[in-house]
């Protein structure tokens, strides 16, 4: 199984530095202002984070990475707080 998260991973690095992502982002971020989690327990807290719902180092298969790290229903909006 691989790791869940490791931003010193190259391959989760290079597909978190590219124009594709940047824009899926902001596109997110965009279209989902408040906080998820914070919406769920009636908070109001402006999201300023895109996670990942499957990490993309679920998989070691490259297909199946950039699949999850690209995939817009994959993705959470949240505040700085919930993020971590």
């Amino acid at each position: 199984m691989a790791k869940w998260f490791n931003a010193s991973d190259a391959r989760y690095r290079k597909l978190m530095h590219t124009r594709r992502w940047r824009e899926l982002r902001k596109k997110k971020l965009r279209a989902t202002v408040w906080c998820e989690d914070c919406l769920a327990v009636g908070r109001h807290e402006i999201a300023t984070e895109v996670h990942h719902l499957t990490p993309i180092l679920s998989t070691d298969h490259p297909a199946m990475m950039e699949k999850l790290a690209y995939d817009y229903s994959n993705l959470r909006a949240l505040c700085h707080r919930c993020h971590c």
